[in-house]
């Protein structure tokens, strides 16, 4: 440090010091005052020094002192241990002397282990008597407590004897025998404590500190074991450990649970059909009530990590799992397939018990009350249930339905329809199934509608048999059956109903899922079938692989046969009855046709106009009459054509639509027709020819023949080479040619052939 600086520090502040006291002249009257004050505090700092430095120099020489101290200390400290370690240079030749001594230490200190546990050794059944009583009383603690006070005592006995013994397995066995009442006392205290947990949810509600004693103990018991496993710097195992009492309790709950629910079958197939329904909802009750006591009670009575709550959930899930598998295992019969499944699917997830809002637990983690391979199972079994009662009730329906068309009431009508119960009937079962199917799942919906529709189509089958059996007999004897025809328009219109029902139905009940179980499909084909049947029924074509005409029609063409077989005779010629009474006829069948839905009226008579212009053509291509001059031909040719506007007017009247002007209606073939009749000039006749074939380009070589030989002046030499004149001259088409009626005339096989 520069002294001389510092000086000159001072100074400077000294100066400066001087100067800020001394700024005016009336300071300077104070000069002694400030020297006085600058002396006192001189004289403070001084001593102030001077302290601090005489306390420094004691602490010094203190240190000095102790340090002088502590090295002789440290040089007295080596003499020892160099004469210590002096002395230990001759124990080891000393060792071999101190054997025996060293043996009598040992047994001096099993003795001395034995005196201090003799007592409570020699009072352990006293002790255990003690516990069992406090056991009895019910005070469960107390008499845990002994417990581990017996079983410490045995314990340490037992690693004392490990340790000065090695083990000796004859000692240890007496020991333990010794002590083998502590292990029963240990399984009775047990066997009270899963007696209390078996009626857990009972207790809760009136005693629930009974369950937090078992609960403590059981976790004392469980500690116990941790710790044993965490204990690593012994063989010891205590006998009976680990106990795991935590997993027995649990296995305890769990047992309770599954008897819970198997205890409340109290009735069976036999002594009520509903059993199922009454079980199902005994156990959804149970369940709830059950589930609603863990939440409010057990939850605050059980340990946090035991999830009580969702632990009980599990077991009852699983009990409830097992249980059911079971009673399917038994096997189900009728709406019981329905009624488990509903349940499974639709209640138990659903608020009625889990999703029950006093619960607000969490399933997500369960896994299915039936795994899917069973719910699989069960659906098929009920489908296949389902299409066994279809067949029986559909025929019930077929045979109702027969018995009904016998009546000698007219049927039901809905309307200006004429109906009867069997669509409502059958699409009703259908619609119950479907509802019942729906309140499980779409998809078992969808594979009950998919099987619906095929036994309704399967139901045509049955429906047509019958409904031909019917006809059949009403042909026999048309005395038998009064209401034929009404209950014929009756299976029409239901034919037509029963397609609109199906369609209904479809729409629904059908979702578009990735498997809708054929049920396009199964529709498609019910519609084809109902339509061919329609068919049949009302029309005069065939249908179904079915040459008879429409079952409708079919009596109409009885009635008019006879007046089919007046036309073109030399009767018609000169009456009109004939086809006056066709149409008189048609007319009143057509009375009852109305009765018919709009569609399948205007279809049905059309058909009917079809047929009778069918006849109409084979009477006058079948050589019924031969024209013996041109006044003849243009007579009859006036009387053809005066039948045809009949017909046309007649039809007009009841149904106009049915009734075509087109080229190639038949109306204008009998009209072509006649042209050729009145023509006299044998080049026009073949123009006339012509001009017919463009009307009915279908026409076959009898067709023509039978028209030409029904002029009469021309020989049958003659008529064939004009027919194959012009079949040859016609102008080839390379499609098949438009079909007319004629198409559907048939004539006689060889009623044209020249010999």
């Amino acid at each position: 440090m520069d002294i001389d600086q510092l000086e000159v520090e001072a100074q400077r502040l000294a100066l400066q010091q001087v100067a800020n006291m001394l700024q005016r002249p009336d300071q300077l009257e104070k000069v002694d005052q400030y020297k006085q004050r600058v002396i006192r505090k001189k004289n403070s700092v001084e001593a102030m020094l001077k302290t601090a430095m005489q306390s420094q120099l004691d602490d010094v020489k203190l240190g000095l002192n102790q340090l002088q101290a502590a090295l002789h200390d440290i040089q007295e400290s080596r003499q020892s241990l160099q004469e210590i370690e002096a002395a230990l240079e001759e124990v080891p030749a000393l060792l071999p002397q101190f054997s025996e001594l060293r043996e009598e230490s040992r047994l001096h200190q099993q003795y001395e282990a034995a005196v201090c546990t003799m007592d409570f050794t020699l009072m352990i059944d006293k002790f255990v008597e003690r516990a069992q009583k406090v056991m009895d009383q019910g005070t469960l603690l107390a008499a845990h407590k002994y417990l581990i006070e017996l079983e410490r005592t045995r314990d340490r006995l037992l690693i004392d004897l490990l340790r000065k013994l090695g083990g000796h397995s004859s000692e240890m066995e007496r020991l333990k025998a010794h002590f083998k009442e502590v292990e029963a006392l240990s399984d009775r205290l047990g066997k009270q404590l899963w007696l209390k947990l078996s009626r857990t949810l009972a207790t809760v509600r009136r005693e629930p500190q009974e369950i937090v004693t078992v609960l403590r103990i059981v976790e004392r018991e469980e500690q116990a074991d941790a710790e044993l496993r965490d204990a690593l710097t012994t063989d010891y195992v205590p006998p009976g450990r680990p106990k795991r009492w935590r997993q027995r309790a649990l296995q305890v709950l769990e047992e309770a649970v599954n008897t819970r629910i198997e205890a409340n079958a109290f009735e069976s197939r036999a002594d009520n059909k509903m059993w199922l329904v009454r079980h199902l909802e005994v156990c959804r009750l149970l369940v709830l009530e059950d589930l609603q006591v863990v939440k409010k009670l057990c939850v605050a009575c059980f340990p946090p990590h035991y999830g009580i709550l969702n632990t009980y959930v599990k077991m009852y899930h699983t009990a409830l799992s097992k249980h059911l598998m079971e009673t399917i295992s038994c096997g189900l019969e009728g709406n019981e397939y329905f009624t488990l499944l509903s349940w499974t699917q639709n209640t138990y997830p659903g608020p009625e018990l889990l999703g029950h809002p006093s619960l607000a637990i969490s399933t997500k983690a369960l896994p299915p009350l039936l795994d899917q391979h069973t719910v699989d199972t069960l659906i098929k079994e009920y489908v296949e249930k389902i299409e066994t009662n279809y067949q029986s009730w559909l025929e019930k329906t077929v045979a109702q339905e027969v018995s009904d068309w016998r009546r000698d009431v007219p049927p039901d009508a809905d309307g200006d329809l004429f109906q009867t119960a069997a669509p409502l009937i059958v699409f009703q079962m259908i619609d119950q199934n479907l509802q019942v199917a729906k309140s499980v799942s779409d998809d078992f919906a969808m594979q009950v509608l998919s099987v619906s529709l095929s036994q309704v189509t399967k139901f045509c089958g049955d429906y047509r048999e019958a409904i031909v059996a019917y006809k059949g007999q009403h042909f026999t004897d048309r005395s038998l059956i009064r209401y034929f025809t009404h209950y014929m328009i009756a299976i029409v219109n239901n034919c037509s109903s029963i397609m609109e029902l199906a369609k209904q139905t479809r729409d629904r009940y059908w979702k578009p899922l990735s498997n809708d179980y054929g049920v396009a499909r199964s529709l498609e084909t019910l519609l084809s079938t109902y339509q061919a049947s329609l068919s049949s029924i009302t029309s005069c074509r065939p249908k179904l692989g079915n040459d008879s005409a429409g079952f409708l029609l079919e009596e109409m063409a009885l009635d008019l046969e006879p007046h089919f077989r007046d036309l073109l005779t030399r009767r018609w010629m000169g009456s009109p009855e004939a086809v006056n009474t066709i149409c008189a006829t048609v007319e009143d069948y057509c009375h009852d046709y109305v009765h018919l839905r709009p569609e399948t009226f205007e279809q049905t008579v059309a058909d009917a106009l079809q047929m009778i212009y069918q006849k109409y053509l084979a009477a006058l291509l079948q050589k019924r009459i031969t024209f013996k001059s041109p006044e003849e031909r243009k007579a009859g040719a006036d009387k053809i054509v005066s039948d045809t506007s009949q017909l046309v007017e007649t039809f007009e009247r009841i149904s106009p639509a049915s009734v075509s002007h087109e080229e190639d209606s038949p109306d204008a073939i009998l009209r072509a027709m006649t042209e050729v009749l009145r023509v006299e000039d044998a080049d026009l006749l073949t123009l006339e020819l012509h001009g017919l074939l463009r009307h009915c380009p279908d026409a076959s070589s009898d067709h023509l023949t039978g028209l030409l030989l029904l002029r009469g002046d021309l020989g049958r030499l003659e008529v064939r080479q004009r027919v194959q004149q012009l079949l040859e001259a016609a102008p080839p088409s390379g499609a098949q040619p438009a079909t007319t009626v004629m198409s559907q005339v048939q004539l006689p096989s060889g009623l044209f052939q020249f010999t």
